[in-house]
Parts: C-alpha cells; sequence; structure tokens
C-alpha cells in the first residue's frame, strides 16, 4: 500500500492518473494499492522527476487480526477449581 500526501501549499484537490481521479481527504493524503498507479503519481508529480506537488510514500500493511472467542462449559472450570483446593 501506497500512501499519496501533498506537499504543496497550492489548493490541489486530487491527481488524475489514466483517466482515474483520486482526491485528497481532509488530512491532505490518500492511499494507492498498485504500485504501477503509485510509480505514475510519483514520475509525473513526485518529488524526484515530476512537479514536486506530492509525496508517496511506501506504508506497512497489519495483516488482518482474527480474534477467536473460546468457551468453556460451566461445569469443567467449576470442577478444576474445586480439584485445585483439594490438592
Amino acid at each position: 500500500m501506497y500512501e499519496v500526501v501533498k506537499s504543496t501549499r497550492r489548493d490541489i484537490k486530487g491527481i488524475e492518473v489514466d483517466g482515474k481521479k483520486h482526491m485528497f481527504g481532509k488530512d491532505g493524503a490518500f492511499r494507492v494499492n498498485d504500485a504501477g498507479v503509485a510509480r505514475e503519481i510519483d514520475e509525473a508529480h513526485g518529488l524526484e522527476g515530476g512537479d514536486r506537488q506530492v509525496t508517496v510514500m511506501k506504508v506497512p500493511v497489519r495483516d488482518k487480526i482474527h480474534r477467536y472467542a473460546f468457551s468453556m462449559p460451566r461445569g469443567d472450570w467449576k470442577s478444576r477449581i474445586d480439584w485445585e483446593k483439594d490438592g
């Protein structure tokens, strides 16, 4: 995933790449999943070869978090507590 951050004070609302318009959010950035699109944006509008309007950064992606809830029948934990008291 790539994050495109507006690095100019000019009032630009978004960037058009291959006929698709990418709009900046309230924080002045948007995210792109495609590396090719991110490269095109960087070449056309980036700090190195473009008109220096945006900065393109690679963002580390966290894996999906799975949260599982385990349950145990009521009698099992009760018998285990009684066993620990006796031992």
